[in-house]
């Protein structure tokens, strides 16, 4: 005589009980799969679709919710407290590194003070300098000077 069941090495699972539909529906609330929630209590798919569908299901699911909602809840809460307690921390800690001799320290430092008060990180500034300013005030030694520095900070060497 064959049976329907799959075989199975270990010994035959009870029936599921009132907790094993409670785990499902708990499960479910945080957003499992119904082929992983009844793997894992080792049911059949069709039988946590049923118990899901059913009013006693839908009422276990929405507790399941609320209780869920309301731990992330209180999670948050706290977690935003120990970030706001230690805040003040963090802070003196960024501006310390500013001071750090390695420069990719000191300008990491920056860029994340700068980027939580919203000024935007600037990868590389393009402008030409000479198209906004009025050089004709400049006497002619002044103006070769300006365009010795402009030329070093392009890179483009110190020029004679």
């Amino acid at each position: 005589m064959a049976q329907n069941r799959p075989i199975s090495s270990g010994p035959p699972r009870p029936e599921p009980g009132p907790k094993d539909r409670q785990l499902a529906m708990a499960m479910l609330a945080e957003g499992w799969h119904l082929n992983d929630v009844a793997a894992t209590i080792k049911v059949q798919r069709a039988t946590v679709r049923r118990w899901r569908d059913c009013p006693e299901g839908q009422r276990m699911l929405s507790e399941a919710k609320a209780k869920r909602a309301e731990i992330v809840s209180s999670a948050l809460g706290d977690a935003r407290e120990i970030l706001s307690t230690h805040a003040v921390q963090a802070a003196r800690t960024l501006v310390d590194k500013l001071r750090d001799p390695k420069p990719f320290e000191a300008l990491t430092a920056a860029e994340g003070i700068l980027s939580r008060v919203g000024l935007p990180k600037a990868s590389k500034v393009e402008m030409d300098m000479r198209a906004q300013v009025d050089l004709s005030r400049l006497a002619p030694e002044e103006l070769d000077a300006f365009e010795r520095l402009l030329r070093k900070a392009m890179g483009e060497g110190s020029g004679a």
